[in-house]
C-alpha cells in the first residue's frame, strides 16, 4: 500500500544522449506499466541505542506523479503528507531511532561524506528500510545544487519474480544503468527474518505449554495426595 513500484533503475549521473535514449526505449516496453523520474542516492546517519550506521534511501521526485508510486501518510491519522520547501520527510522507524520529531533537525551524510542539516517536516508510515523524501526546492536550498534525474521508479504490468528478474537483467545490460533495487528482494529478506522469528516463537510457546502442563500436573497430584491423607486421618 505504501510502495507501489516494483524496482528502482539507478542511472549514471551524467548520461550521454545515446545511453539515455536506450534506457528511455527500454522504459517503454510492454511489460512496464508506469514509471517516474527521481533523484536517488544513499545517505547515512548514526543512530539507535547501539549507535549503528543507518543507510537511508534518499528520494527527490522529479515529476508530479510521484504519489502514484510512494504514498506518504501519517500512520496514526492516515493523513496524507506533502513535501514542503524547507525540509525532509523521514520514515517512522528512522525517526524513532534518531529520536527526531517534526520541527527538529537531523544531520545526514551524503556519498561524499559531507554532513547536511535537514529540518524534519513530516514522519511517514513505512515498514521496509529507511527513506527520506524531499522536493526539488528543499534539495536546492539544503545541498546548494539541483537534484539530478538519475533514477526511475518502475511499476510492472506483471509483478511476478520471473518478469521482475528478466526486466532487471534487461536494464543491467544497458551501459548507463548503475544498479537495480527491487522492492521484492527487500520484502523477501523481511519475510525470511519473520519466518525465523515465528519458528523461535513456536518453540518457546511449545516449551512454555509443556512446562505449564508439568507444573499443573505436579501441583494437582500433590494437592490430591494431601487431601487423601486428610480424609484417611478423618
Amino acid at each position: 500500500d505504501l510502495l507501489t513500484y516494483d524496482m528502482i533503475v539507478v542511472k549514471e549521473d551524467e548520461l550521454s544522449d545515446e545511453k539515455e535514449t536506450a534506457i528511455d526505449e527500454n522504459l517503454q516496453n510492454d511489460q512496464i506499466k508506469a514509471n517516474t523520474t527521481v533523484h536517488y542516492e544513499n545517505m547515512t546517519i548514526v543512530g539507535g541505542k547501539n549507535e549503528d550506521t543507518q543507510t537511508i534511501s534518499f528520494l527527490v521526485p522529479q515529476a508530479d506523479n510521484f504519489s502514484n508510486f510512494v504514498h506518504l501518510v501519517d500512520r496514526e491519522s492516515q493523513e496524507e503528507l506533502s513535501l514542503e520547501d524547507d525540509g525532509v520527510i523521514l520514515t517512522e522507524k528512522l525517526a524513532k531511532l534518531l529520536d527526531a520529531k517534526v520541527g527538529q533537525t537531523v544531520t545526514l551524510t551524503d556519498n561524499d561524506d559531507h554532513p547536511v542539516e535537514l529540518k524534519v517536516t513530516g514522519i511517514t508510515e513505512m515498514y521496509m528500510g529507511h527513506y527520506a523524501f524531499m522536493n526539488q526546492t528543499a534539495y536546492q536550498k539544503s545541498f546548494d545544487k539541483e537534484a539530478s534525474s538519475n533514477a526511475n521508479l518502475v511499476t510492472l504490468e506483471n509483478s511476478s519474480q520471473k518478469v521482475l528478474d528478466q526486466q532487471s537483467e534487461d536494464f543491467m545490460a544497458l551501459d548507463g544503468v548503475v544498479s537495480i533495487v527491487q522492492t521484492a528482494a527487500v520484502s523477501e529478506v523481511i519475510d525470511a527474518v519473520m519466518d525465523g522469528l515465528n519458528s523461535v516463537i513456536l518453540v518457546l510457546i511449545t516449551c512454555a505449554t509443556l512446562l505449564a502442563i508439568v507444573v499443573i500436573y505436579n501441583l494437582t497430584n500433590i494437592n490430591v495426595s494431601e487431601r487423601v491423607r486428610e480424609l484417611s486421618t478423618i
